[in-house]
């Protein structure tokens, strides 16, 4: 099975006010699964950024899991 989500495609879609909910949410969680918290926080950062002019890679969910 090779299913893929386009994430970019759905934080593009979420409005301002939801990517920043997310944000604060996972800020104030406790770290249960660190990894998938940290890859979530990093791609509404980066949405957010991006609507705001500031460009750089989205990292993919891998990049947060420590080797």
């Amino acid at each position: 099975m090779t299913d893929f989500v386009d994430f970019v495609t759905l934080l593009a879609a979420m409005d301002t006010r939801s990517l920043q909910a997310i944000i604060g949410t996972i800020d104030q969680m406790p770290r249960i699964v660190p990894a998938l918290q940290a890859w979530i926080e990093h791609a509404a950062r980066w949405e957010y950024d991006r609507r705001n002019g500031f460009h750089y890679p989205l990292q993919g969910p891998m990049a947060a899991i420590p080797p």
